[in-house]
């Protein structure tokens, strides 16, 4: 998922993550770090929206790193 490969980029101080490929098209879908914030914001709202908190906690923890 996006948060994971997000939490990954900040834990091994990345510039940016893969965070979809299709295959058999050698298409990947890479996310710089000034974008990172955006989506994980995009994201909590949608866990909020869906009453997942422990999600949501550590969506909230991975913002407060970036």
């Amino acid at each position: 998922s996006m948060i994971d490969r997000i939490t990954e980029g900040v834990e091994l101080n990345l510039d940016s993550v893969n965070i979809a490929e299709i295959k058999h098209h050698d298409i990947i879908i890479n996310v710089s770090k000034s974008e990172w914030k955006g989506g994980l914001e995009k994201a909590l709202d949608y866990y909020i929206n869906k009453e997942e908190y422990e999600e949501c906690s550590k969506i909230k923890n991975l913002i407060d790193k970036l």
